[in-house]
C-alpha cells in the first residue's frame, strides 16, 4: 500500500520468486556467497522481502537493521560481522557513505528502489541477472546454516547478534498457524519496522508459511489511518508490538 494509502499493488509469490533468484545470480555474479554477511536497512516496501530471499539463496546472511540506525550503529555492525555488502534504502545511504573507511571489509554497496553515485543500483542488477536460478552450482544447505543475523536493541549494553539458521523458517510455520491463526484466506498486517526479529515472525516466515497474503504499508504511524486502511483492504489477523 502506497505511503497515502491511496493505491495498491498485489504482488504473487511467483514475482518474488523470479526476483530474488535473479538477486541471487546478481550476489553470485559480484562473487558474494556462503560466509558473506549483509548489512540489510531497508523500509517497508516489497524490495525488503526480495533482499532477504535473494540473499537466502546465494547463501548470504542478512543482518536486518532498524531504519532507526545512526551511521554509527551500521559501522558497528559491519565490523562485528565483517560484512561484505551494504543493502539499504536511498535514505541510509549518506550514514553509510559516512563510514566507509571505517568499515574496510566493505566490497558491495547496493541501493535500493534508487540511484545514488558510488552504488549498484538493485533495479539494474535485477534487470541485468538471469530470472533462472541454477541450483546445483550452489552448496548444499544445511538446517543449521546461518540466515539471518539479527542485533539486540542496545538498550542496557552494546547490541548484541543473535543469529538465526535456516531450520527456524519451519519453526515459524508454527508461528503463523498456531499462534496468529493464519489460513491462505487471510489478509495479515504486522506493524513491526523491518530490522526487528518480529519482522521475521510475523511479516516474512509466519504468514507466508501459511499461504496468508501480508499487506505492506511504508506509511507514518496515524491510528486514525490505520483502521481506515484495515477497513478498506479487509485485514482479517492485525498483529502490532
Amino acid at each position: 500500500v502506497s505511503r497515502d494509502g491511496g493505491t495498491v499493488r498485489r504482488i504473487a509469490f511467483s514475482e518474488f520468486s523470479e526476483s530474488s533468484s535473479r538477486l541471487a545470480n546478481a550476489l553470485m555474479a559480484l562473487g558474494a556467497g556462503p560466509g558473506d554477511f549483509a548489512c540489510v536497512v531497508v523500509g517497508r516496501v516489497p524490495s525488503w522481502y526480495t533482499v532477504l530471499f535473494g540473499a537466502m539463496k546465494a547463501g548470504v546472511v542478512s543482518m536486518p537493521g532498524t531504519n532507526l540506525l545512526t551511521a554509527h550503529d551500521i559501522a558497528y555492525r559491519v565490523n562485528h560481522a565483517g560484512a561484505t555488502l551494504a543493502i539499504v534504502s536511498p535514505e541510509h545511504c549518506a550514514k553509510v557513505d559516512a563510514v566507509r573507511a571505517e568499515c574496510p571489509t566493505l566490497k558491495h554497496f547496493i541501493v535500493v528502489d534508487g540511484e545514488r553515485e558510488g552504488w549498484l543500483s538493485l533495479d539494474r542488477l535485477l534487470a541485468d541477472a538471469s530470472p533462472v536460478l541454477a541450483r546445483a552450482s550452489l552448496p548444499a544447505t544445511r538446517a543449521t546454516d546461518m540466515t539471518l543475523a539479527y542485533f539486540t536493541s542496545g538498550t542496557t549494553s552494546m547490541a548484541k547478534m543473535v543469529p538465526r539458521d535456516h531450520a527456524h523458517a519451519l519453526a515459524h510455520a508454527a508461528t503463523g498457524l498456531f499462534w496468529m491463526d493464519l489460513r491462505p484466506s487471510d489478509i495479515h498486517w504486522s506493524l513491526t519496522d523491518t530490522g526487528w526479529a518480529k519482522a521475521g515472525t510475523s511479516v516474512l516466515i509466519g504468514p507466508w508459511s501459511c499461504g496468508a497474503a501480508v499487506v505492506f504499508h511504508d506509511g507514518p504511524f496515524d491510528a486514525r489511518r490505520r483502521f481506515e486502511l484495515i477497513q478498506r483492504y479487509r485485514v482479517s489477523v492485525f498483529c502490532a508490538p
